[in-house]
């Protein structure tokens, strides 16, 4: 029995450290993720890309900021999820036409999905968080360029997180989702430092992989080169290996 106990308790203990490791890494990947979104949305290509769509659709020419527009698509939970759904409709149908901007503000929507089941596969997997959810907002930002609108303009937010999922880990059937909860649309609570501003965290990699798609589509190379390019970032590999392997 008392071997029973401290095998137990053993066990316990380690859950308890994988917790506490995957709470420190998602709360760094956190504060990362908002001091880049704050740094995008104050350039100029940004506010550029706010401009044109304003003018270009009446559905989101009310919308004087990013952060409003980012609300209006749901972020905000008192925004009718048909409502959002066009809005998000507008800005994925531009990101499947090359516009990156359209999809960092889509990538940024689902975001607190991602951190969400990044957190789940970390624990489940052992690997750390940071690892899967730079693999998962890689997978994401693919999935957003190739979403079909015409089958699927339905809940969009919610089918981008799975599509992301199961792009990286399999495909999840229908009935083990509807036992899952949907993601929550709040990202978790940052730990402040002791000044009160959030903890200085190192180079996010997911950021990396979003400016080299990103540079990747503007300078026009086709979507299967990008998936490509995705892939072997996914896998890990070096920008050498591919011409070493030529």
């Amino acid at each position: 029995m008392a071997a029973h106990e401290q095998a137990a308790s053993e066990v316990d203990s380690a859950r308890r450290h994988v917790e506490l490791d995957v709470g420190q890494a998602r709360n760094a990947a956190v504060a990362g993720w908002l001091g880049d979104w704050d740094r995008w949305r104050s350039t100029p290509a940004a506010a550029a890309a706010l401009r044109r769509w304003r003018a270009a659709y009446p559905s989101l020419a009310g919308f004087g900021s990013h952060a409003e527009l980012l609300a209006g698509c749901g972020r905000d939970l008192s925004v009718a999820e048909e409502v959002a759904d066009r809005r998000l409709a507008v800005l994925v149908g531009e990101a499947r036409a090359g516009d990156a901007a359209a999809t960092r503000l889509v990538l940024q929507r689902v975001l607190p999905g991602l951190v969400g089941r990044a957190a789940r596969r970390a624990r489940m997997t052992r690997r750390p968080f940071a690892e899967v959810l730079h693999e998962l907002v890689a997978s994401a930002w693919l999935v957003i360029g190739e979403y079909p609108l015409d089958r699927r303009p339905a809940k969009i937010a919610v089918n981008v997180l799975w599509d992301a999922e199961s792009r990286l880990f399999g495909y999840v059937p229908v009935a083990v989702r509807s036992t899952r909860p949907v993601a929550p649309d709040e990202l978790p609570t940052v730990v402040a430092g002791l000044d009160g501003t959030a903890p200085d965290t190192p180079a996010n990699p997911s950021a990396q992989v979003l400016s080299l798609l990103a540079l990747a589509v503007r300078r026009g190379l086709p979507g299967e080169d990008v998936r490509l390019l995705t892939d072997m970032v996914l896998l890990g590999r070096t920008a050498d290996e591919p011409a070493g392997t030529g």
